[in-house]
């Protein structure tokens, strides 16, 4: 029994609500891949209705080197990449948006990049020409991000990006957290690059978006900021807050207790007293839960700890190892 050989690419293309002609990036991105002398694969993951989109899907699926999953319509688009993620064989794994957002020229310095030592080359459009409000609010969103991360990221909405497939792996996305995929490659210790790619001469919508999105956006940005800085570190966030907490309500019993004492001022009929209380009780409260915080991330450490020299085999190698991706040799995709 033959068994068909692994991609040395594998293109995963997330398909929701808004995308453009799938048969034509299909063919635009696998005839530069052709170009290039890859071995690949295409998976289009759809979630959602598809019902509009079943003809084009029939038309992909009919080529060669390619596969269609269609997911439930309450899956997300992480969920999206994380099935492809999943499902490809490629050694190197390129992330690409349903629509005109980069040239296919960007495939190749992106797997150059990764051939160079990377472990995640995100694509940066350069020398863009989409209505300026997209690049105003590119700009913003990728400042605030910036902040997130601890260090300047300059383009975080291209959906373009070539990562190692130990890397894809396990990043393990949930909700909106495939807009942020840069800041998690880096929080996990990862490299990561930018790369210059030419913008898709297609690209020409204006993105504008309602108010619930913008506000949805900043609240997953608040929980990938909580992630990213405190997932190790519960006490330093809880403690921190609490110590505040507390320290204010000490201040203000300790303001109402002297006027008590020495200006005969009454407690009973002051809404101070109970805010000050309030704030104590809360600031051991946001302590107790930071507390409990570390308790979990110590429980789980010790699962982590180093083996004996008599559990070392001869290779080397502690049974059950882990290594790094960037330990790895670096070969071309």
């Amino acid at each position: 029994m033959t068994t068909e050989p692994a991609a040395a690419v594998s293109v995963v293309v997330p398909v929701m609500d808004h995308h453009d002609d799938l048969v034509e990036i299909h063919h635009m991105f696998s005839r530069e891949c052709e170009r290039l002398g890859f071995t690949h694969e295409f998976l289009f993951v759809v979630h959602g209705d598809h019902a509009g989109i079943e003809p084009a899907l029939l038309d992909l699926e009919r080529r060669p080197g390619v596969q269609v999953i269609r997911l439930a319509h309450t899956r997300d688009q992480s969920a999206a990449l994380n099935e492809g993620f999943r499902s490809a064989r490629g050694r190197t794994i390129v992330t690409l948006p349903a629509y005109h957002s980069v040239d296919p020229a960007a495939l190749g310095l992106l797997l150059d990049a990764v051939a160079a030592g990377a472990d995640c080359a995100v694509a940066v459009r350069a020398r863009r020409s989409d209505p300026g409000f997209n690049r105003l609010q590119a700009r913003l969103y990728a400042s605030l991000i910036s902040l997130v991360a601890g260090r300047m990221l300059r383009d975080i909405s291209t959906g373009a990006a070539a990562l190692r497939s130990t890397v894809a792996r396990s990043l393990g996305l949930y909700g909106d957290q495939h807009r942020y995929l840069p800041v998690l490659v880096l929080s996990r210790g990862f490299r990561l690059v930018e790369v210059e790619v030419p913008q898709s001469t297609r690209e020409r919508k204006l993105r504008l978006f309602g108010p619930s999105v913008y506000l949805r956006r900043m609240m997953d940005l608040t929980g990938i900021f909580f992630l990213v800085r405190f997932t190790r570190t519960p006490l330093r966030f809880f403690g921190t807050l609490g110590a505040v907490s507390t320290t204010m309500g000490l201040v203000l019993c300790a303001w109402l207790a002297w006027e008590r004492l020495f200006h005969g001022m009454p407690l009973a009929s002051r809404p101070a007293l109970l805010l000050g209380l309030l704030l104590v009780v809360l600031g051991v409260q946001l302590g107790s839960i930071g507390l409990l915080g570390e308790l979990m991330v110590s429980l789980e450490a010790e699962r982590d700890i180093s083996p004996r020299a008599d559990e070392i085999t001869a290779d080397g190698k502690a049974p059950g190892e882990i290594h790094s991706p960037q330990a790895g040799p670096v070969a071309k995709p």
